[in-house]
């Protein structure tokens, strides 16, 4: 026992100091636990009513056969979790502007049925292939170069995407126990961790898919293998934090929902007939006496915590401990000023009057006037809620010789002016390194390099620049890099990386040729990777010139001064810098 402790101690000590290693380490065989199923219900939904089959959104196929010049762009995947009786398909009106305004990139779905053993009155949280097991996760297409990601919980039991709820196939798979899509969805972060090598992600639920994250954030007990979350940010829209007991007419507009369902006994605020609180989220007993919502829609059963056994006393979801070492943001909808978006309360919406809040960090409340199902389709203010962290103890990490791209955003509640994000990275060893700075909108201020005792080693004014790069000399060591902007209604972007400068041997690893070096008046580049500019520097980091690049190309540098010099080569993902010599 205690050989186990002192090992179990030396792992997660390990695994602290080297997160991104954590998806390549302790992960179980992820491939062998996916149902198999028709290979087309990865790309089609099952027929209608009609007999018809929708083409459903999947990674776009140059993705994979160019993976290596396309890259993701964020620092962390985000995964989408969609609501009570709804699909990923709800997502696809923001993430359709995403790729088309950002680039980013699509990274696949992820199909789970809840009810995989066909029997709704009883629950449990095992996996298939275990007999009897509620949950299954089907065979799956994801890309490793995705910057977000879909769960799916409208599956049927063969593995059919969206069946028609008059379909044998159809178990209310996407009206299933909160807790069990809280457990579904800690297996799809650790497929999407091992996917992307990634060390953590952020999750952005619409209604009840805000409290499956949740589900997974406040039960440690579902965390991953290493004892941490991995979550960089949780993101909350149309979330009813604080139950939600919209039936009748207001429910029939939400076509399909069945009001016998774990997941409408679950989201209720409390119970009609016993007036008793709701269960999941603020506690009591699983009992039939409390449990009764409706002698019409009597539930199917009232195992809260599926664990097989029932009349236990639950501890509510709003009574347990949240972790505080992320941020948290909630999207709030106000249909016309009714103090609702129609299904869920403006104060059941607001995730801070249900979780603590370090006190150093800020509530991320964004208000908009849509109504609940209109909630995900806000791309804009869904982007801004997505902002990168205004506090140093919060910064993403990223890696070097790596392109990002960062927002500009309306910040919340609309009452800051600046928009400050921060980003970590960590120095192996002492060298120059160049810190690129593209793409970026008037609203772009500045950014700064602070070391880990917070002294300010670089500071760079945007003004009117439309491209901003600077060299560095960095030792080994913690860095924080910085971005101040304007907040803004209309989101923009920008583009940055951390380039580690290259001596001449080092750019033959990376296949890039430049001959000859020293040069007497003109150098050639040829390289198997593919770029279109050239950005020549000067010893003080200046920058002297930037052309345009063809492949195999001679480029005349005869007006250059006897010297040596960095020669920057850029394509969209990718930049590489390393030394030349001027004879």
């Amino acid at each position: 026992m205690v050989i186990r402790i002192i090992y179990l101690l030396t792992l997660v000590n390990f695994l602290a100091t080297s997160s991104d290693l954590y998806c390549q380490s302790i992960k179980k065989d992820l491939i062998n636990i996916s149902k198999k199923r028709d290979i087309n219900f990865i790309n089609f939904s099952a027929k209608d009513s009609t007999g018809v089959r929708k083409k459903l959104k999947t990674p776009k196929n140059n993705y994979r056969t160019e993976s290596n010049n396309v890259t993701n762009q964020l620092p962390y995947p985000i995964i989408f979790i969609h609501g009570l009786s709804s699909n990923h398909s709800t997502w696809n009106s923001t993430t359709d502007w995403l790729d088309n305004e950002y680039n980013l990139i699509f990274g696949g779905r992820l199909d789970y049925c809840l009810d995989f053993d066909g029997d709704l009155t009883t629950a449990n949280g095992n996996f298939y292939p275990e007999e009897g097991a509620d949950i299954a996760r089907f065979e799956y297409n994801l890309i490793p170069n995705g910057d977000y990601f879909y769960i799916n919980f409208d599956v049927g039991i063969d593995g059919s995407v969206s069946p028609p709820i008059t379909s044998p196939q159809n178990n209310l798979s996407n009206q299933a126990a909160i807790k069990k899509q809280g457990i579904a969805l800690s297996d799809a972060i650790e497929v999407v961790l091992m996917t992307t090598g990634k060390s953590k992600v952020i999750l952005f639920g619409h209604s009840m898919g805000g409290l499956a994250s949740r589900e997974y954030l406040q039960n440690n007990d579902i965390w991953q293998l290493d004892g941490a979350h991995h979550i960089a940010k949780l993101v909350t829209t149309g979330t009813p934090h604080g139950g939600s007991n919209a039936s009748g007419s207001a429910l029939s507009l939400l076509a399909g929902i069945d009001e016998s369902s774990d997941g409408i006994r679950d989201l209720r605020s409390s119970y009609f007939w016993s007036g008793d609180q709701g269960v999941y989220l603020e506690g009591g007993i699983e009992d039939s006496a409390v449990l009764f919502d409706s002698i019409f829609y009597p539930f199917y059963n009232l195992d809260v915590n599926c664990n097989g056994i029932i009349n236990e006393q639950i501890i509510g979801l709003n009574e347990k401990y949240n972790p505080t070492d992320l941020e948290y943001s909630c999207i709030i909808g106000d249909f016309f000023g009714i103090g609702s978006d129609g299904i869920v309360t403006t104060s059941s919406q607001n995730i801070f009057n249900f979780i603590n809040l370090n006190s150093n960090f800020q509530q991320n409340i964004y208000n908009i006037s849509a109504s609940h199902i209109d909630l995900t389709s806000q791309y804009s203010i869904n982007l801004s809620a997505l902002d990168e962290p205004n506090f140093q103890e919060l910064s993403y990490t990223i890696e070097l010789n790596k392109a990002y791209i960062g927002f500009i955003n309306q910040q919340s509640q609309n009452d800051l002016i600046s928009d400050i994000d921060y980003f970590k990275f960590s120095i192996d060893e002492n060298n120059y390194f160049d810190i690129n700075v593209e793409n970026f909108s008037e609203n772009l201020i500045e950014w700064n390099i602070f070391d880990s005792n917070n002294n300010n080693l670089i500071y760079n004014s945007t003004e009117s620049l439309t491209e901003n790069s600077t060299q560095i000399y960095l030792e080994n060591g913690n860095y924080f890099l910085v971005f101040e902007s304007i907040a803004s209604e209309i989101n923009s972007q920008y583009n940055f990386s951390i380039e580690t400068t290259l001596s001449t041997s080092e750019s033959n690893i990376a296949n890039i040729k430049i001959s000859p070096n020293p040069f007497d008046s003109t150098i050639n580049i040829s390289s198997n990777l593919i770029f279109n500019k050239a950005q020549i520097y000067n010893s003080l980091g200046q920058k002297l010139m930037t052309l345009d690049l063809k492949p195999e190309q001679k480029i005349d540098l005869s007006e250059l001064k006897r010297g040596i010099y960095n020669i920057t080569l850029v394509n969209r993902s990718q930049r590489k810098t390393f030394k030349i010599i001027k004879k």
